[in-house]
């Protein structure tokens, strides 16, 4: 499904009417619900590959700080915190 979005046709498509888009692979229920919800760590937890994950949020407004905080666990805040080395341990 993800590959589909690396040629301009297919991220159109998906753009255009993402219901029909997705109707076109053979994602499970959950699978399908944790990409339309863009829940970005739901979709690692059933087997995403993050490579694969990065092409889907290349066509969503959701900055990758945003997305690298879901993968961690974290809010944005606390994220961005950390990997600008605000925070360190002990």
């Amino acid at each position: 499904m993800a590959m589909g979005l690396s040629t301009p046709e297919g991220r159109a498509a998906f753009l255009a009417d993402e219901p029909a888009y997705l109707d076109r692979f053979a994602l499970t229920p959950d699978q399908r619900a944790a990409v339309q919800a863009r829940d970005w760590a739901e979709m690692v937890r059933l087997g995403g590959n993050l490579f694969y994950i990065l092409k889907i949020s290349a066509v969503d407004p959701t900055p990758i700080r945003a997305i690298g905080a879901a993968q961690a666990g974290l809010s944005l805040d606390a994220f961005l915190d950390i990997r600008l080395g605000k925070v360190t341990n002990g």
